[in-house]
């Protein structure tokens, strides 16, 4: 057994003999009793700090969020500033080369980032508004001429809010969707995602936050895998879904295909919509609006015919109710993290172990198209550029786009 070292001091004489102090050397730690009792002051120390850090971060959130003249006060703008058309999805369907295509017009005023406020589940309607109000208010500053005022929120779509909200605060607001073959949108969407939460994590691991603990300011990416999204499809990951390629589930919403009661009742009981009713829970039909709907296809935003292309640019100049031409689209909102630069979790839906994945969004495709062509674009409501040729882009959806 390893006996303790005795200091000199606990030593004293008693006749002809050395006599160890016996309550000097209880009293004497051990190094490694003193060893302890440091780690334990400084654990409870940094544990002190972190507490108060919270505390204070916390205090701060409370103070900021419910100062005078925050929107939590509930004090609603009184000024409703006009609200002509929205650009309202579908994602990585060209909302963005629209936005700046917009934003070079004359006659429009836009910003250069999204205005998703509208179809926020989480902001009180007050809230909503006088976003949307505050966002109107910088659009019409902007130093054009414009006529006409524009938002873009690709994910509108997805949301029952955002068309609820716009028919009760600007019931003639027009609607821009974009559409694209459902195996290129599920790619595009997913990777996009990707790269945003690498984004997310980069911009965060660049602020100066070392002074907090570790687990304050170093997040880390969370990622689903696509077969785990279509598999077990319970909740979207950042809005990709199971259905987020279902463009029909959302434009029935607008209620222009005329369904009559017991085609409301199929379309509520289908597996798809019923599914995508517990993915999406603001899902639903509307009725009474005046809204009216432009609707193209990436590949016609993208066509490289010259005089198709000004057809299309001189259809949306007409829906918009603009004098001048729209200048010539350009390519936007590029992701350029793929091939050697793409991220682990990058996928290319063209690889053989999406085979049965590409079958599945293909049959979705079908049903998709159809049903554009048969019934949402006989609507007088529902507007188009080259008919045939818009067509012959969703015949495309019947087939594998991959080699």
């Amino acid at each position: 057994m390893m006996l303790p070292s005795i200091s000199q001091n606990q030593l004293h004489q008693r006749g002809n003999k050395l006599v160890v102090d016996k309550g000097s050397l209880a009293r004497s730690p051990s190094p490694e009793a003193g060893e302890g009792k440091n780690h334990r002051r400084l654990y409870f120390k940094r544990r002190r700090i972190a507490c108060t850090v919270f505390f204070v971060s916390t205090l701060w959130w409370v103070l900021y969020t419910f100062r005078p003249g925050s929107l939590s006060q509930e004090v609603l703008a009184e000024t409703n500033l006009p609200l002509d058309f929205v650009v309202a999805g579908f994602p990585k369907c060209g909302t963005t080369t629209l936005m700046y295509a917009f934003r070079q017009h004359s006659q429009v005023n836009m910003n250069t980032h999204e205005s998703c406020s509208i179809s926020s589940a989480r902001k009180t309607t007050t809230q909503v508004w006088n976003g949307l109000q505050a966002e109107l208010s910088d659009i019409i500053s902007l130093p054009a001429t414009g006529r006409v005022n524009g938002i873009k929120c690709p994910t509108a779509m997805y949301s029952m809010k955002a068309l609820h909200r716009l028919q009760n605060w600007h019931p003639r607001t027009k609607w821009i969707v974009g559409l694209r073959h459902p195996v290129w949108q599920v790619q595009s969407f997913y990777n996009y995602r990707v790269t945003e939460a690498y984004d997310k994590l980069e911009a965060a691991a660049s602020q100066s936050y070392s002074w907090l603990p570790r687990f304050m300011w170093d997040p880390q990416p969370s990622f689903r895998s696509l077969d785990d999204i279509f598999t077990a499809p319970y909740q979207p990951w950042n809005e990709v879904s199971r259905w987020s390629h279902r463009y029909e589930l959302f434009l029935n919403q607008f209620g222009f295909t005329n369904m009559t009661v017991p085609e409301v009742v199929e379309w509520q009981n289908l597996t798809a919509a019923r599914d995508a009713m517990t993915l999406y829970p603001h899902l639903g039909l509307l009725s009474d609006h005046n809204f009216e709907i432009f609707v193209y296809t990436v590949d016609q935003m993208e066509d490289a015919n010259t005089e198709r292309s000004a057809q299309f640019r001189k259809g949306l100049q007409s829906f918009l109710g603009l004098t001048e031409p729209l200048p010539s689209l350009g390519h936007e909102n590029i992701n350029h993290f793929q091939g050697s630069r793409a991220h682990p979790e990058t996928i290319d839906i063209c690889d053989s172990q999406w085979s049965d994945l590409r079958s599945q969004i293909i049959a979705d495709g079908r049903v998709t198209a159809t049903w554009i062509q048969d019934r949402l674009v006989a609507s007088p409501h529902v507007s188009v550029s080259d008919d045939p040729f818009f067509r012959s882009t969703l015949d495309m959806w019947m087939h594998d786009p991959c080699p």
